[in-house]
């Protein structure tokens, strides 16, 4: 198994030696995958917060109109 799993890895990096609009677009994807990463990280750390904040700012909207 591990000899499968060595030709295939060999052979993706040779097709993307070889060809160098591969390499950029799996530096883009990599790049789009960590910031996408980054993204949810933040948003699951601070969603509750954010979630209180705009509760208090759709309360304070609402009493606007009474």
């Amino acid at each position: 198994m591990p000899y499968l799993i060595d030709c295939f890895t060999g052979r993706l990096l040779r097709v993307l030696h070889a060809d160098r609009r591969a390499a950029g677009a799996l530096e883009y994807a990599l790049l789009v995958s960590f910031i996408a990463v980054a993204v949810i990280v933040g948003v699951t750390k601070f969603g509750t917060s954010l979630s209180n904040f705009f509760s208090a700012v759709g309360t304070d909207i609402a009493g606007w109109s009474t």
